[in-house]
C-alpha cells in the first residue's frame, strides 16, 4: 500500500476541494477554519482503512484487512462516520457522507494501483483486484515523490488560472481546534512509518522462511512463519498458512497439514496452490475411496479451470487422479469378487 501517498492526495483533493468551493462561501470562516482543518480532515479520512486493519489485528481476524478495503465497508462506515464528523463541523451530513466515502474508495483504488492484493468485492467475491498492476511506485521515496509531484502540479494550476483558494474551507469546527488536528496526523502518519518499518521487517522474515523451505529445514521455516505473521504482518491471504501445511507434509504430519491447506483455502479460495495440495493431501488420505472422490471433486473441478494459466497443474492433475486410481485398485484387490483387478480403472468423470 501507499505509505505517504494516502497523506498527499489528502492535501490533493483539500486544495482542489477548497478551490471548488470558494465561490459558494457567502462568510468568513470561523477563527479556527480553514485549508488547514480541511487538509488534516482529509488526511484522516484517507487512512481510515489501515487504521481499522490495525485495530481489527488484535482479534487475530484473517480477513480483517480484506474487510477493511472492501466495498461494502465503505458504504456502510461513511454514513456512520459522517454522522460523528457532523458534530464536529458546520459542514452538512450529506458532505460528511461523500468525502468519507470518496477517499475510502481512492485509497482502495491506490493500493491496488501500487500492485497490492485487494478483493474489493468481499464477501460476495474473493477475486483479487491489482496483482499485476503496478503503477504507483513501490518504493517509500519515489512514491513520495510521484504524489508530491501530482500535489504540485495542482497547485500550479490552479496558481496560473488564478484559483488557488484564500485561506478558507468547506467546513470548520469549534470543538477540534487546527494544532490537535495536526497532532493526529502526526500520529497517524507516525504509525504508518511505524507500520511500514515492521512489514518490511515481517517480510524478510517470510522470504527466509522460504530460504528454508529450500534448504529442507522445515522446523526454522515453521518458526520463521510464526514471526512473519506478527503485527503488522506480511505476505497475501492464505500464503504463511499454505507453507505451514507444506513444511508438515513434509515432516509427515498429513494431519497437520491439511488443516493449514484448509486454512489457505479458506482465506483465499482463488490461491490455486493450496488447492492442489489439499487435493494430494485428501487424495492419498487414509479415507474411504467414495469420500476421497467426494472431497476432491470440487477442488479438482477448480483445478481444471485454471489449468490453462498454471504450466505445472497438469502434473498435479495427473498425481491426483493416480492417487484416486490406486486407492480404488487397492480397495478392488482386497474384494476381487467385484471385478478383475487388471480390468478396474477410474472413471475420470466420478471426480469432475
Amino acid at each position: 500500500m501507499p505509505l505517504l501517498g494516502h497523506a498527499l492526495t489528502g492535501m490533493t483533493t483539500s486544495l482542489l476541494l477548497a478551490a471548488a468551493q470558494q465561490r459558494r462561501l457567502q462568510k468568513e470562516p470561523s477563527p479556527v477554519s480553514g485549508i488547514p482543518f480541511l487538509t488534516t480532515s482529509l488526511i484522516i479520512f484517507s487512512y481510515i482503512p489501515d487504521i481499522t486493519t490495525q485495530l481489527l489485528y488484535p482479534l487475530h481476524w484473517q480477513d480483517a484487512r480484506v474487510l477493511a478495503h472492501s466495498l461494502i465497508f465503505a458504504v456502510v462506515i461513511s454514513p456512520l462516520l459522517g454522522i460523528v464528523f457532523r458534530k464536529i463541523t458546520d459542514t452538512n451530513l450529506k458532505i460528511s457522507i461523500l468525502l468519507i466515502l470518496f477517499s475510502i474508495i481512492l485509497h482502495d483504488l491506490l493500493d491496488i494501483l501500487q500492485s497490492s492484493d485487494r478483493q474489493p468485492l468481499w464477501p460476495f467475491s474473493t477475486i483479487a483486484v491489482g496483482s499485476h498492476c503496478s503503477i504507483i511506485p513501490a518504493s517509500p521515496t519515489r512514491e513520495a515523490l510521484f504524489f508530491l509531484t501530482i500535489y504540485l502540479l495542482a497547485w500550479i494550476v490552479l496558481f496560473l488560472s488564478g484559483r488557488y483558494p484564500a485561506k478558507r474551507a468547506l467546513f470548520s469546527s469549534r470543538r477540534v481546534l487546527p494544532w490537535k488536528a495536526f497532532i493526529i496526523v502526526g500520529i497517524i502518519l507516525s504509525t504508518a512509518l511505524t507500520c511500514y518499518h515492521l512489514r518490511t521487517q515481517r517480510i524478510a522474515e517470510f522470504k527466509e522462511a522460504l530460504s528454508c523451505l529450500s534448504r529442507h529445514d522445515y522446523r526454522r521455516m515453521l518458526s520463521f512463519l510464526d514471526k512473519a505473521d506478527q503485527w503488522p504482518g506480511a505476505g497475501k491471504p492464505g500464503r504463511s498458512n499454505y507453507f505451514r501445511g507444506l513444511a508438515y507434509l513434509k515432516l509427515g504430519d498429513a494431519d497437520a497439514a491439511e488443516h493449514f491447506f484448509l486454512l489457505s483455502h479458506r482465506q483465499d479460495p482463488d490461491f490455486i496452490w493450496s488447492v492442489a495440495d489439499l487435493a494430494i493431501v485428501y487424495a492419498s488420505s487414509d479415507r474411504s475411496v467414495a469420500a476421497r472422490i467426494m472431497l476432491t471433486r470440487p477442488l479438482i473441478a477448480q483445478l481444471r479451470k485454471k489449468v490453462t494459466s498454471h504450466p505445472d497443474l497438469p502434473a498435479n492433475l495427473k498425481k491426483i487422479h493416480n492417487l484416486l486410481a490406486a486407492s480404488q485398485n487397492k480397495k478392488q484387490l482386497q474384494s476381487p469378487s467385484i471385478a478383475p483387478p487388471d480390468k478396474v480403472i477410474i472413471d475420470p468423470e466420478q471426480v469432475r
